[in-house]
C-alpha cells in the first residue's frame, strides 16, 4: 500500500469524527510545540477552554485536531498513522458503544495493511553477503542430508557447489544463494535471519554486523558528507577535518559498527580524511532508497525532511560542525554558512520544521572574495535545539552532540541573561504593537496591556516594559506622544 493511501484512510476517519484514545500526552506535547497555550488552542480549534484540558486528560481528542497540529508543525501524517499502528490506540465514533483498532477496524470498507516499522533493513531484498551461525549451519547440513545430499541439493536449488561450501564452511555467500538454499529445504527466512551473525559487502574480508534497524546516529555518520565530506568511488566518502577534531566521527564509525576506521593524512599534515565505510552507504540505501552518491545534491538531501525528528536533529548537528559558526564573545551569533544556494535552502526548511527561529538566506562575501550564504540562527531558535539535543546525548550518547562545538554552544546559552531581550523578541514587539497602529489611531497603555497576544509577553517583563519601549520608539521617530500614556504613529 502506497504512502498516499494512507492519507486516504485517515481523511476517512476524520470525515467520521474519529476520536483517540491513549494520546493525551502526545496531544499536550504537540500544543507546546506550537507554543500556545490551552487558551490559544482553544482559539486556534474554536471549542471551549475546559475543552482542550479534557483533550489533555485522557479524554478522546478528535482525530481532527491531531491533523491540524501536524501539519502546522509540518510533520507528515505517517508519523501519526504509524503512532496509531505501532501504540494499539483506541478508536471510537460518536454514539458507539465500541472500540476499534486503526489496523482492524470495521467501519470502512476494507482493512488496513499492517504498517512495517520504519527504517527496518530487509535482508532478503539487499544486495549483502551474510554468515551464518554454527547452530545453523548444522541445521543446513541436516537438512541437505535428508534431501539427498550436497549434488543433489547443487543441481536443483541453483546453487553451486563452490557457494555452498562456502555457506557450510561459515564464510558466507551472497543473500540471494542463501535464499535459493532455503527455499528449497523448506526452511523459512525469520529462522534463518534470527542466525545472522555478520554481513560482508561485495566479498570483502571485513565482516560487519547485522544492523536491522537503522538509528539516529548511524544516519549522522553519512550526513557528514553534506558538509565537509566527499564522495568516492564505490560508494565510498570520506570526512576531511582537523586531526584534532576527527576522533569524534572515527569514535562513533567504531561505536555504531563495531569496526575502527581507516583515515589517510592530507597533504599538509594538519587534516585526516576518515573514511566512511561503503557498507553504510549501502545500508542507506537498502533502508532509506538514498544513493550516496548524491549526498551533495540538495534534492536528495530534501527527502530527508520526511524523517522523524530525531534523524533531522542529528542531519542539523552534522551540518552545524561541519558548516556553523558559534560565537560566545562580544557580538553572539549562530551562523551557518555554505557556498551551495540549494543545500542552504534545504536546511533552511529543516529548521522550519523543527521550529527553530531563524533569519532568511542572506548571500555575502567571504573574506578571500567568494560568494556564500548564511542564516542566522535567532536565541530562541538556538535555545531549542541546545535542548533537543541535550535530550539525545542523554538518550544515546556524548556523540549525539555538536562534538568539539558542543562547548561553544554551552558557553553561549550560558551568555543569554534575558530572553526576552533579543532581536527578535523586540522586533516581534514592535510589529505587533505598529499592527495595532494600523487599525487604530491613538494607543495607550491600557490598551495594550489589555490585548491578549501583548498581554501575555508583559508578564514576563518589567512593569516600565512599555514606557521604555514607547521612548526607544519616539526617539527613533516612529511615534508621537500625545498625552501620558498615549501615542500615534508618525506619518
Amino acid at each position: 500500500m502506497q504512502k498516499e493511501s494512507y492519507k486516504n484512510i485517515v481523511t476517512k476517519l476524520v470525515n467520521l469524527n474519529v476520536r483517540v484514545y491513549g494520546l493525551s500526552n502526545h496531544f499536550r506535547k504537540l500544543r507546546k510545540k506550537v507554543s500556545l497555550t490551552q487558551k490559544e488552542l482553544s482559539n486556534f480549534f474554536d471549542v471551549d477552554l475546559s475543552t482542550i484540558s479534557d483533550y489533555e486528560n485522557r479524554s478522546g481528542t478528535p482525530l481532527k485536531y491531531f491533523i491540524k497540529l501536524y501539519k502546522k508543525l509540518h510533520i507528515d501524517v505517517n508519523e501519526l498513522v504509524y503512532k496509531l499502528y505501532s501504540n494499539d490506540i483506541k478508536l471510537n465514533v460518536p454514539g458507539a458503544n465500541t472500540f476499534f483498532n486503526y489496523n482492524y477496524y470495521t467501519y470502512l470498507p476494507k482493512k488496513i495493511k499492517k504498517i512495517s516499522k520504519p527504517f527496518t533493513l530487509n535482508i532478503w531484498k539487499s544486495d549483502f553477503g551474510i554468515i551464518i551461525s554454527e547452530r545453523m549451519i548444522l541445521r543446513l547440513k541436516n537438512e541437505i542430508k535428508k534431501a539427498g545430499g550436497i549434488f543433489l541439493v547443487t543441481k536443483l536449488s541453483g546453487v553451486t557447489k563452490d557457494r555452498l561450501y562456502r555457506i557450510l564452511s561459515g564464510k558466507g555467500s551472497h543473500i540471494k544463494n542463501y535464499y535459493r538454499l532455503i527455499q528449497y529445504l523448506k526452511i523459512g527466512q525469520n529462522e534463518v535471519e534470527n542466525d545472522i551473525v555478520g554481513i560482508t559487502y561485495k566479498g570483502g574480508n571485513l565482516v560487519y554486523p547485522c544492523i536491522k534497524n537503522f538509528n539516529p546516529l548511524l544516519f549522522r555518520i553519512i550526513c557528514h558528507v553534506i558538509g565537509d565530506g566527499n564522495v568516492a568511488s564505490g560508494n565510498t566518502c570520506r570526512w576531511i577535518q582537523d586531526k584534532s577534531n576527527s576522533i569524534w566521527l572515527k569514535r562513533l564509525i567504531k561505536q555504531q559498527i563495531g569496526i575502527e576506521p581507516t583515515y589517510t593524512n592530507s597533504t599538509t599534515n594538519s587534516c585526516e580524511m576518515v573514511t566512511i565505510p561503503a557498507f553504510l552507504g549501502r545500508l542507506c540505501n537498502s533502508i532509506l532508497n538514498i544513493d550516496i552518491k548524491l549526498l551533495k545534491d540538495y534534492k536528495t538531501i530534501e527527502k530527508f525532511l520526511k524523517l522523524p525528528k530525531d534523524y533531522k536533529l542529528q542531519l542539523l548537528a552534522a551540518f552545524v560542525v561541519d558548516e556553523g559558526d558559534i560565537r560566545y564573545e562580544g557580538a553572539r551569533s549562530f551562523r551557518i554558512s555554505q557556498k551551495d544556494k540549494g543545500i542552504l535552502t534545504v536546511f533552511s526548511k529543516v529548521l522550519d520544521s523543527l521550529n527553530y527561529e531563524h533569519s532568511p538566506i542572506r548571500k555575502e562575501i567571504d573574506k578571500n572574495g567568494r560568494i556564500i550564504y548564511r542564516i542566522n540562527v535567532y536565541t530562541q531558535g538556538v535555545l531549542k535545539f541546545y535542548k533537543d539535543l541535550n535530550r539525545m546525548v542523554k538518550r544515546y550518547n556524548i556523540l549525539a552532540g555538536l562534538w568539539q562545538k558542543q562547548v561553544e554552544i554551552e558557553n553561549y546559552v550560558k551568555t543569554i541573561k534575558n530572553i526576552n531581550n533579543t532581536k527578535l523578541e523586540t522586533n516581534l514587539m514592535n510589529k505587533m504593537i505598529f499592527d495595532i497602529f494600523d487599525k487604530q489611531k491613538y494607543v495607550s497603555y491600557d490598551y495594550l496591556k489589555s490585548y491578549h497576544p501583548i498581554k501575555d509577553k508583559l508578564k514576563t517583563r518589567s512593569k516600565r516594559c512599555l514606557i521604555n519601549k514607547f521612548y526607544e520608539l519616539s526617539r527613533c521617530g516612529k511615534v508621537i506622544r500625545c498625552n501620558r500614556g498615549i501615542y500615534k504613529k508618525s506619518k
